[in-house]
């Protein structure tokens, strides 16, 4: 199991849409998404996966009111799953 966390925060002119907890095997180009629950500033997720490497990321998707679609990411970690 993976499980991701941290800080969060929105541009006042944008409106929150959502977090996602992301993962994928280095090298290939499929990714892996888990909604993540964010309250208060904060998020969290986990995500249930077999033994082996992985990047892992937060992304959070924001509109604003001409209906632009912003996504921003964490910075992409490395972990290892045994």
């Amino acid at each position: 199991m993976l499980a991701g966390s941290g800080p969060y925060g929105v541009d006042p002119a944008n409106t929150f849409v959502r977090i996602d907890f992301q993962r994928q095997i280095p090298g290939t180009n499929q990714v892996n998404t888990a909604p993540a629950a964010a309250i208060g500033g904060k998020w969290n997720s986990t995500t249930t996966c077999a033994a082996g490497n992985y990047d892992v990321w937060g992304e959070m998707i924001t509109v604003n009111n001409n209906k632009n679609v912003f996504t921003t990411k964490t910075t992409i970690a490395s972990v290892q799953v045994k």
